[in-house]
């Protein structure tokens, strides 16, 4: 979920017409599209959203400031997320000014098929409003035998200089798996605030590729860790 959106506008332009001697045929509907303004995240925010133009399907559900959910009616029972054309995706950083705070302008085109007699309500809880949504965790791992490393951030500055944010306690909750899935026994040690190390593995080539993750056990405070997973070979 984004934070909250300030300045939304979402516009249909008129739809396209071959006008033959005075007479007016339609071709096509423009497709809506959709901008607001997101107040002083970290600048890093826009890589999240940048990478949404590298999939093949995409869709959103809008919460309006009523707390109303709304999604793209498939059947008299059932809704779906509103499709967007994942390639118009995208996050624009303004600059702040005297008068001004840092702000990301965040815009995309809602599918061409989509008609706007297709929106519907599905869902109501003014408790979304109090949403915080949790910053994405990244994981790099190395491995010089016996040895392998983990490295656990998150990509936010902390402040000029400071590119990135450690995230630390995780020792316990560090999965490593072989190409077959199967968890192999591992003992990191915290050496340094977010870096992680086990020296006592053996691994074999014929596991690779190996999977290290952050494990769903972790307690997620302000961090999303479905994100903290790659991948290596020996």
């Amino acid at each position: 979920m984004t934070p909250i959106l300030y300045n939304v506008e979402s516009e249909r332009p008129d739809a396209v017409f071959e006008e033959l001697s005075g007479t007016k045929f339609f071709v096509r509907h423009q497709p809506r599209t959709f901008k607001a303004l997101v107040a002083k995240p970290p600048t890093e925010w826009g890589i999240n959203i940048e990478q949404l133009r590298c999939v093949s399907r995409l869709g959103v559900f809008l919460i309006d400031d009523a707390g109303v959910v709304w999604g793209k009616r498939v059947s008299p029972f059932e809704a779906a997320p509103i499709p967007i054309e994942p390639g118009t995706v995208q996050a624009r950083l303004l600059f702040p000014s005297d008068a001004t705070i840092t702000k990301y302008e965040f815009s995309f085109d809602f599918a061409q098929s989509l008609m706007d007699f297709e929106l519907v309500p599905v869902f109501a809880a003014a408790g979304l409003l109090n949403y915080v949504s949790r910053i994405a965790a990244r994981i790099e791992p190395a491995w010089n035998p016996p040895q392998l490393s983990a490295v656990v951030y998150a990509l936010y500055a902390r402040g000029a200089g400071d590119f990135y944010t450690p995230i630390t306690g995780l020792a316990p909750y560090l999965e490593l798996r072989n190409n077959a899935n199967t968890l192999i026994t591992t003992n990191f040690t915290e050496v340094a605030p977010g870096f992680y190390q086990d020296s006592s593995l053996s691994l074999s080539p014929s596991g690779n590729p190996y999977t290290i993750r952050v494990g769903p056990g972790a307690p997620s405070g302000a961090f999303d860790y479905t994100t903290a997973v790659a991948q290596f070979s020996v």
